[in-house]
């Protein structure tokens, strides 16, 4: 199992509102606008997401848009700084020790 950061660019808003409720069924936690995070996540889950999120990019978005998927070891979470009042991200960080200010 591995954890995931995810981030889009995408000028569509319905394009963009629908990659945010496919990454939130699939089990991403949101920490901002355009940035979740997968914790947990087997290598087949990410493959069903990846196709998922492909097909509806590929159907409708603009060259200009994109997606960035970052895998993120426990030790990089642990080690993951956050200032501000996300409560969701605050949680998710909380379990697995990170460092919040």
């Amino acid at each position: 199992m591995n954890n995931y950061l995810l981030s889009y660019d995408i000028s569509n808003s319905r394009l963009r509102q629908k990659a945010a409720k496919i990454l939130e069924r699939r089990g991403c936690i949101r920490l901002q606008k355009s940035v979740f995070l997968a914790l947990k996540y087997r290598t087949g889950e990410l493959q069903l997401l990846r196709r998922e999120l492909e097909f509806a990019l590929n159907t409708h978005a603009d060259n200009d848009d994109s997606l960035l998927c970052v895998a993120i070891g426990k030790i990089d979470l642990r080690e993951t700084i956050w200032q501000g009042d996300n409560p969701v991200l605050q949680e998710a960080l909380r379990t697995v020790k990170a460092v919040i200010v």
